[in-house]
């Protein structure tokens, strides 16, 4: 799977829940849904849900404490990571 496909679909998750500026292609990566507040915690807990029903893997502690999994790019290779095991 590519990265491109799993950010394209996490995009498409964060524009259904709320109406948010448009960013840059080059920052996509580095944006930051959980500190925007664009989420809240039980929407955050509810789109970690989502990505793992889809993509069928399981986010473990040490995957939802990183830091990583606050952006866009991060979220994103912790999947690939999960499905390259």
């Amino acid at each position: 799977m590519q990265k491109k496909y799993i950010i394209k679909y996490i995009l498409k998750i964060l524009k259904k829940k709320r109406n948010f500026k448009e960013i840059d292609n080059l920052q996509v990566e580095k944006f930051d849904y959980f500190n925007t507040k664009i989420l809240d915690s039980l929407e955050i807990l509810k789109f970690h849900m989502s990505l793992e029903k889809k993509f069928k893997i399981r986010f473990n502690s040490k995957d939802l404490t990183s830091k990583k999994i606050k952006t866009v790019g991060g979220i994103s290779d912790i999947i690939l990571k999960r499905l390259n095991i």
